[in-house]
């Protein structure tokens, strides 16, 4: 890891990265069961919240945090 001279905190590298595209990855699958229970529940409510969870989660990562670590490290698209 490279230092961040400003506070002291260390600056996310290309391993870093890469190691959290695999957490991200591992994130969004683990939404697969909580949305299985859901959808094999006759309520709607419990199907739309758990739903309404899983899409914003899945669209932080895809549409903001996958695209900002993708300009910051160009390098990780050709791991996909």
């Amino acid at each position: 890891m490279v230092s961040d001279q400003s506070d002291g905190r260390d600056a996310v590298g290309i391993e870093d990265a890469q190691a959290l595209k695999v957490m991200l990855d591992a994130l969004m699958r683990s939404l697969d069961p909580p949305m299985q229970f859901a959808a094999d529940k006759a309520d709607p409510m419990l199907r739309r919240m758990i739903g309404s969870l899983a899409g914003e989660v899945i669209a932080k990562i895809d549409y903001e945090i996958v695209p900002y670590l993708h300009s910051q490290y160009p390098e990780l698209k050709t791991g996909e």
